[in-house]
């Protein structure tokens, strides 16, 4: 069984405006990065360790 994965208000924004950057240039590669990014994401539930402690939440 995984873990539950948070991504943080902070996290989400840089999110939305990392895809929004690159979709002034390409919308198709935006949403392929956007979907990776998450996809990414969502192996830390499975796979803990290959993320990193965030100091700020000491977790």
């Amino acid at each position: 069984m995984g873990r539950k994965v948070i991504i943080s208000p902070s996290g989400e924004s840089d999110l939305s405006d990392i895809v929004a950057y690159v979709a002034r240039h390409n919308q198709d590669a935006a949403i392929r990065l956007g979907n990776a990014l998450i996809s990414r994401t969502e192996l830390l539930a499975e796979f803990p360790e290959i993320g990193r402690t965030v100091p700020e939440f000491r977790r």
